[in-house]
Order: structure tokens, then sequence, then C-alpha cells
């Protein structure tokens, strides 16, 4: 409950900023172990790698992207799996058959492990002024 409430609060400030974007859905109970939002880098103005990198300098655990797509894996991409001794039709595994979550993990998801117990309010607003802070100062970091 205190994750939620973090987060909660953080989604509240963050909805504040163009291109910055948590999605919560009312039929689904988040428990929030990472707190995850969307990154649009041409609202933003520098790449989510330069955000990330510049959010660390400032003390704020942050990166990009999740894991890779399983089916990216070699052991799916190559058909070394054990089940596929026993496969016999012609599936492809390979880049652009889930644009979507390609996209997220290589340009616009962004992660913050620390929206938890025992960080506070406070904590959520150091997370909140660094955001705004990288932003305003893109021009350098480019």
């Amino acid at each position: 409950e205190e994750r939620i409430r973090l987060a909660e609060y953080l989604t509240s400030k963050l909805h504040t900023i163009d291109g910055l974007k948590h999605t919560r859905y009312d039929y689904v109970k988040h428990v929030y172990y990472v707190y995850s939002f969307s990154y649009d880098e041409e609202k933003i103005g520098i790449s989510r790698e330069k955000f990330c990198e510049a959010m660390r300098a400032e003390g704020i655990p942050c990166y990009g992207g999740y894991v890779k797509p399983l089916y990216l894996n070699p052991l799916y991409a190559e058909k070394r799996a054990f089940a596929f001794r026993h496969y016999t039709g012609n599936v492809k595994y390979e880049k652009g058959i889930c644009p979507i979550t390609e996209t997220l993990n290589e340009k616009s998801l962004v992660m913050i492990p620390i929206c938890r117990p025992p960080a506070k309010f406070s904590d959520m607003d150091d997370i909140f002024n660094s955001i705004k802070k990288v932003i305003e100062n893109k021009d350098e970091l480019r």
C-alpha cells in the first residue's frame, strides 16, 4: 500500500511534464516493484540514454528499457530450444514481430526502482525535481 501511495504521488507530479507518462489502469492493482513511465524523446529533446545518465548523476537510479524481448534471444531465433527438436512448423522469431514491445525496450520505457519504502514523499519530490532539472538543462546534455 505504501508503494502505491508513493507511486500515485509521483505520478501526479509526472503528469505535469509533457513527454512523460505513467499509465495506470483502473482494473489492475499495480504494486510497483519498479516505477515505470513512457519517455517521448521528441517532446523532451534528449535521448532516453542521456536522460537516464543525467538522472543517475543526480543520484536517482534510472535506466531505460526492460529485458530484451524473449523472442529475440538466440535460443529462439536460432531454434536451439529443446521444443524445436519436436516442432515441425515454420515459426519465425525476428525483430519486428512485436514493434510496441521493441520500441518500449529500445527507446521509450524508463524505470526507476526506488518508489518504495523506506522512501518518503520527500524522496518522490527529489525524483521529480531531478527530472525537471535534467529537462531544464537538456541543452547542456546534447
